[in-house]
């Protein structure tokens, strides 16, 4: 079981983010994913700026063999929160807006996670979000801001 289980993940995870992505994989739109399921299970924050970059994400993420996004990184970036993996359900990711000031961008992502005495399911999770922005400067940050469910 433990061999498989690897497996199940990412073939789970790649259903989930196709049905979730409202861009097909090769048709150049934006990409707005998020969900409980990821091949990286350390928490992780980024900004990626190119193709390849990107394409060696996504691997980590969702899979060798899962067709990757295709996007237009002379337009955008994509912005991208691990939390890493919790013991339970009940944590989500999002990011929530991106500020710009002259020659800086902070993007403000929030990951919530079940408050004292939640009810939640009792499985590994690894939420994440990757969202594709209006290219951001040079001097571009990512601030993960934690808020408890209550």
């Amino acid at each position: 079981m433990k061999e498989v289980l690897p497996a199940l993940v990412a073939a789970a995870s790649a259903i989930l983010l196709a049905t979730a992505c409202s861009a097909s994989p090769d048709d150049g739109a934006a990409l707005d994913v998020s969900g409980s399921s990821s091949g990286i299970r350390v928490r992780r924050n980024a900004i990626v700026r190119d193709a390849t970059a990107f394409s060696a994400l996504w691997r980590q993420h969702a899979g060798p063999t899962a067709p990757c996004p295709k996007l237009d990184f002379k337009a955008c970036d994509v912005v991208v929160v691990f939390a890493g993996s919790r013991s339970t359900g009940g944590y989500s990711v999002r990011i929530s807006e991106v500020r710009r000031s002259g020659k800086s961008a902070v993007v403000a992502a929030e990951l919530t996670k079940p408050g004292r005495g939640a009810i939640t399911s009792q499985a590994f999770t690894q939420p994440f979000c990757m969202k594709s922005v209006p290219k951001l400067p040079a001097d571009a940050r990512i601030e993960l801001k934690e808020i408890e469910r209550t």
